[in-house]
């Protein structure tokens, strides 16, 4: 329901941006606005935190499904970076956008610039991949050098157990 809701809240948003530009009095609309979508397969209700800097810090989040919006003036330009998340990596951004507001994908997050306010509206959907750590093993190397521990470990008590027994 959690889920429905904040998708339902950020989709309003987004038609009340697009329906300032179709309004009988020929407004149109005077900010770019992007509205992006979680998609982070098993997450279930678990909250992906982001940082973001436009005239300072400011942080937000998003479950599996969940939506935000945001308005943006002319000029302005935001960095948007996910911090890491246990079992999750950052998989990237897929935008539809207008030609007055770019969206670009920068290592963990992504930046907007909004170029034109009278035409910027973006719709995207940031993914999430899940991922395992992966079990730590030995080199070839290093597993030489165990089996030669071990192989001096059984002559040490190989050697042990002849001195118990001649005595």
């Amino acid at each position: 329901m959690k889920k429905m809701l904040s998708l339902l809240a950020g989709l309003v948003a987004f038609a009340t941006v697009l329906a300032g530009g179709f309004s009988s009095t020929g407004a149109q609309a005077t900010e770019c606005s992007i509205v992006t979508t979680k998609s982070a397969p098993g997450a279930g209700d678990y909250e992906f935190v982001f940082d973001g800097i436009q005239d300072g810090f400011f942080q937000f989040t998003m479950a599996d499904g969940g939506s935000a919006g945001s308005f943006f003036e002319n000029g302005d330009f935001v960095i948007i970076t996910e911090q890491p998340q246990n079992g999750y990596k950052f998989g990237g951004i897929e935008c539809e956008s207008d030609p007055g507001i770019i969206v670009t994908q920068i290592p963990n997050g992504w930046t907007i610039e909004c170029v034109d306010e009278n035409n910027g509206a973006a719709v995207c959907t940031v993914f999430n991949d899940p991922f395992s750590n992966p079990i730590p093993t030995l080199s070839e190397w290093a597993m030489i050098a165990a089996a030669a521990g071990l192989g001096l470990v059984g002559v040490y008590f190989a050697i042990r157990r002849r001195k118990v027994q001649a005595v």
